[in-house]
């Protein structure tokens, strides 16, 4: 592997840490917008994180995953049906995918 390509993959993740701790130390999540905007930088963080050790098909439906767990948790939609819903379709998609 390149050199810059490894610099590439591990400047984006640090780089979103930073940026995850610095938005909420400094801008607290109070209002859905705030919150959602939070959810959307941890997923993309997920996102790059697991680019690194997983193929890309998988990474894609964990990050949908995270994503819709996140949202469905801050909305306190996430009782234990939706919870085993999400998980079914989540086992159902990467069942397909491999």
């Amino acid at each position: 592997m390149k050199k810059n390509n490894i610099i590439y993959r591990l400047f984006l993740p640090i780089f979103l840490i930073f940026l995850i701790s610095g938005f909420i130390f400094f801008i607290p999540p109070v209002n859905l917008p705030v919150i959602l905007l939070l959810i959307l930088l941890i997923s993309i963080f997920s996102y790059f994180l697991l680019k690194i050790f997983l193929p890309k098909k998988i990474v894609l439906s964990t990050t949908v995953f995270v994503l819709i767990f996140l949202i469905l948790s801050s909305l306190k939609l996430l009782d234990l049906m939706n919870f085993i819903l999400l998980l079914s379709l989540f086992i159902g998609i990467f069942t397909l995918l491999k």
